[in-house]
């Protein structure tokens, strides 16, 4: 019998508990993460809504779609008053996909959301300089499965996959610390699209009215990416 992980939405504080189970004894065990999908779920739903068509065709209609995933910048403590005050902003037409969101990602003074708002916030992680989503990881993942043959290799092939990884890995750091080496560069779009989020975000200012507020996220939507399937 082989080992099945099994995970569970248990989101409390920002957490995640993942399940390991193997020969009828099971292991939990509890890690930060972030949703990094959350950029793509008001995209998604809209799509679901049938809205996909009206969202690449009227760019100020995209922008009130945005409004939601921006909501990730807006500090943890602010994040239900904020989703309010978008919910004014928007067309009727989105109403329903307003619906989705406070039950899914907000909640109310009622209900508690499926998916804790530390789980998917990412303004902390912005303002300190940290990588919003994990796809750098997601990354190492698609090429540790690229290598990894057969799906289920026997563990001496594992452990040889990993070490080959290992020696790419010092290769790489050691051309990267040696003298007169560039380091990689993000595009020049990209960086600017990060620099003006981190201004955007550290100009956040909890005491600025509903009208400021929406000047601030109609400018942070213009700093997020456009979907066009």
């Amino acid at each position: 019998m082989g080992s099945e992980y099994k995970k569970y939405v248990s989101t409390t504080g920002g957490k995640v508990t993942f399940m390991l189970s193997h020969n009828g004894y099971t292991y939990s065990k509890r890690k930060t993460v972030k949703g990094a999908d959350y950029y793509y779920c008001d995209f998604r739903k809209a799509q679901e809504l049938g809205l996909q068509t009206r969202y690449q065709s009227d760019k100020e209609f995209a922008r009130y779609i945005k409004m939601f995933s921006c909501l990730a910048f807006v500090p943890v403590r602010d994040v239900k008053r904020r989703f309010a005050q978008v919910v004014q902003i928007i067309p009727e037409a989105l109403l329903p996909l307003a619906c989705y969101m406070e039950d899914t990602y907000v909640g109310n003074n009622f209900v508690a959301p499926l998916f804790d708002i530390e789980f998917w916030n990412v303004s902390d992680r912005v303002n300190n300089g940290i990588p919003k989503t994990s796809n750098f990881v997601e990354g190492f993942h698609n090429r540790l499965n690229k290598m990894m043959k057969p799906k289920r290799p026997p563990m001496w092939r594992f452990l040889a996959t990993l070490r080959k990884i290992q020696r790419k890995t010092e290769t790489t750091i050691a051309k990267l610390n040696a003298p007169g080496s560039l380091p990689r560069l993000q595009r020049k779009k990209y960086r600017s699209l990060n620099h003006k989020l981190q201004e955007l975000c550290a100009a956040y200012n909890y005491r600025h009215g509903a009208g400021r507020f929406k000047k601030w996220i109609l400018q942070l939507t213009l700093c997020t990416p456009n979907f066009k399937n």
